[in-house]
């Protein structure tokens, strides 16, 4: 058979992308990109290395950011 559903399952990857910021509506996200590496590097001098809602804006800020910055 051409369609098997146990492969397919297997297969399926869980994606995530950065959530909309009101703050910045534009097309341009460089300063949506700017703002959460901002914020990890703050949370992370304010909380502490171990803090782990500091992640949260460096899943953001690496999803938003090209790779080559």
């Amino acid at each position: 058979m051409w369609f098997n559903k146990d492969v397919n399952e297997k297969l399926r990857v869980k994606w995530w992308s950065a959530p909309g910021d009101i703050r910045f509506p534009q097309t341009c996200q460089t300063r949506h990109c700017y703002q959460y590496y901002v914020d990890y590097f703050r949370c992370k001098n304010f909380k502490g290395e171990n803090y782990e809602p500091c992640d949260y804006f460096k899943a953001v800020y690496l999803c938003m950011c090209p790779a080559s910055w």
